[in-house]
């Protein structure tokens, strides 16, 4: 049968392409918002941090070299990624250091561009520690496999655990593996390279030379914020 070309025939053909079009674009949508769900699901970013992005970043001039870095790492990710390259971000508290990570986290996420964990060393060795119960769904390999294979790792707050061996020495573990690996980092922590090396005594030194090479040095000087909101 030969397709009738009158004018309303074209519209129709033209008019049903267009529906199948917009379905089309509708299941793409709703199949990349499962996916982005899936990986927020994995890369155990909270609630609380969903908002962190860098649109709601508030810049000053104390961070704004900070904001810079942050974002271009996050715009050039898979350049880093290729170099096994991360960022180590130090400040005092309410500076914005845990806000830039989870916006970088944010931001590869909403974009497709990476698998990502994230969490504080107290809570990512809890998880790990729970694997020593019958209760736990992974074994303790699996799960230092599943915080070492992932694109990015973002370790929040290092240097509040408790620096017993047994937390140090699953931290290098973990770190250690990911450098062997060109697999990058991104730290936050009130204290510096010098002064976690001191608090961790067994790995401490060990962990900061890898932390040192494989990650770019970003200080934020800065006021309290969460402080300043209830001046």
């Amino acid at each position: 049968l030969e397709q009738c070309d009158c004018p309303g025939a074209v519209a129709e053909r033209e008019r049903l392409h267009q529906e199948q079009l917009k379905r089309q674009r509708e299941e793409e949508l709703r199949q990349r918002m499962r996916k982005i769900e899936r990986i927020f699901d994995q890369s155990r970013l909270g609630k609380r941090f969903r908002d962190r992005t860098f649109e709601t970043f508030e810049v000053r001039d104390y961070n704004k070299k900070a904001f810079e870095i942050a974002l271009d790492y996050a715009q050039n990710f898979d350049e880093y990624k290729e170099k096994g390259e991360g960022l180590f971000i130090a400040g005092g508290y309410g500076v914005g250091k845990t806000h830039l990570a989870a916006a970088i986290t944010n931001y590869l996420i909403q974009n497709l561009k990476a698998t990502i964990i994230f969490g504080n060393i107290t809570t990512l060795l809890g998880q790990l520690r729970f694997t020593y119960s019958d209760d736990s769904e992974y074994e303790e390999l699996q799960l230092i496999r599943e915080l070492s294979d992932v694109d990015l790792l973002v370790i929040d707050d290092l240097g509040k655990e408790r620096p017993t061996p047994w937390v140090e020495e699953k931290l290098y573990n973990v770190i250690n593996e990911r450098y062997e690996n060109y697999k990058p980092i991104i730290v936050t922590s009130n204290l510096g390279l010098e002064e976690i090396e001191k608090r961790l005594e067994t790995c401490g030194g060990a962990i900061v030379s890898r932390i040192i090479e494989m990650c770019r040095g970003v200080k934020i000087m800065g006021a309290d914020y969460r402080k300043e909101k209830i001046k």
